[in-house]
């Protein structure tokens, strides 16, 4: 019994630093919403996919399931990898800053 108590706070334990850990998307989306300002209709479009791509990275992450438009589960399909493909949301949430920038 005593060894059940231990195995038990063990994994216990484990979630509760994993979920500690976790990277949310509140503070990004604040950030987004202070930092680019206006209401061009571009500009929407650009924090909407800022926010959208960032909390489609969570869903991966979190849950490694595909919740994506026809066109971007194309263009990751049609990336070749090795690794899990976490990191192409974040890649378009910069290509969506640059085009601010240029």
């Amino acid at each position: 019994m005593l060894m059940l108590g231990f195995f038990v706070a063990t994994v216990v334990d484990r979630w509760k630093n994993m979920f500690a850990n976790i990277g949310f998307i509140d503070n990004v989306a604040i950030y987004v919403s202070t930092t680019i300002i206006g209401v061009e209709e571009e500009l929407k479009i650009i924090r909407r996919n800022i926010i959208r791509y960032c909390c489609l990275t969570q869903v991966l992450v979190l849950r490694d399931i595909r919740f994506l438009m026809p066109h971007e589960l194309k263009q990751m399909e049609d990336l070749e990898s090795l690794h899990p493909k976490y990191w192409i949301p974040i890649k378009w949430v910069f290509v969506s800053l640059k085009k601010l920038i240029y």
